[in-house]
């Protein structure tokens, strides 16, 4: 079942322009254009990254485009854009049912279009099956991508989240675990380096070792749960021909000490979004 997404409603800021999101729609079901598709993501309903009512009403109608798209590149690039979309959620669905805590929408509709958006999302797996032929022949920027969408669709969101924040490889942020203070995870010649201050401003000071995780015992696995990141991972860096990762992601679960207590933690956990 489908939903009036002109029934959603979204910050006063964006009130203005819903109406214009039913035509956009429409004009995406007869085109399957790039460019409309990046402006209902991207213009409309993950406006500065954020998710609004509409978001979950627009949804499963992108989802619909994805699997019936003929043309290879829009399919891939829905994907990526869906994707980038569920990064945003938590594996509790607090943020969810925060969109709709104070909805204007009747509570029956508020259900459906909860209803439809998680209907769709069931469908995105096996989406992602049908696209690895696709992404393993393309560039590296686009298979990290692909890597955080499949995480998405696994409901991982912080792997979703991780790379689709630092897809350029080239630097992380992390907070102590025990004293919170944040440093910055240089990749250097595809290892990481930790620094107290961002090394693009300070390149004189010293950098602090991470030790690689050993993955000597580790079996790649291609079920993705909260406990086996680095298995699945490992599976998936290797079945897309992720170059770029390859090496990096060893240290992404490797070993740091927080140069500021001396406390010992693991990387990948603490890896935050700089933009929260």
């Amino acid at each position: 079942k489908r939903l009036d997404v002109s029934q959603s409603h979204v910050s006063d800021a964006k009130e203005i322009v819903i109406a214009d999101i039913p035509g956009l729609i429409e004009q995406l079901g007869r085109t399957y254009a790039e460019i409309t598709l990046d402006e209902i993501c991207w213009e409309y309903i993950y406006h500065q990254h954020s998710l609004y009512e509409v978001t979950f009403a627009t949804f499963p109608y992108l989802v619909d485009f994805c699997e019936t798209a003929s043309d290879a590149s829009f399919k891939l690039k829905s994907f990526l854009n869906l994707g980038a979309i569920l990064s945003e959620l938590d594996a509790d669905d607090i943020l969810l049912t925060q969109t709709f805590a104070n909805s204007r929408i009747d509570k029956e509709t508020v259900r459906n279009i909860i209803a439809s958006f998680k209907e769709s999302f069931q469908r995105l797996k096996q989406i992602a099956i049908s696209l690895f032929e696709i992404v393993v022949e393309k560039e590296e920027y686009e298979k990290r991508c692909f890597l955080s969408a499949i995480a998405a669709a696994n409901r991982n969101f912080k792997v979703a989240k991780v790379f689709l924040t630092f897809d350029k490889n080239e630097e992380y942020r992390c907070l102590c675990p025990e004293c919170g203070v944040e440093f910055y995870l240089w990749n250097k010649e595809d290892r990481l380096v930790l620094y107290t201050g961002d090394p693009v401003f300070d390149k004189s000071q010293a950098g602090f070792p991470v030790i690689p995780k050993s993955s000597v015992d580790v079996q790649p696995s291609e079920r993705i749960s909260s406990d086996n990141n680095f298995e699945w991972l490992t599976f998936y860096i290797n079945k897309l021909k992720i170059d770029s990762l390859k090496s990096i992601v060893n240290y992404l679960f490797g070993e740091t000490q927080c140069p500021e207590c001396s406390t010992k933690f693991n990387i990948f956990n603490p890896i935050v979004d700089p933009l929260t």
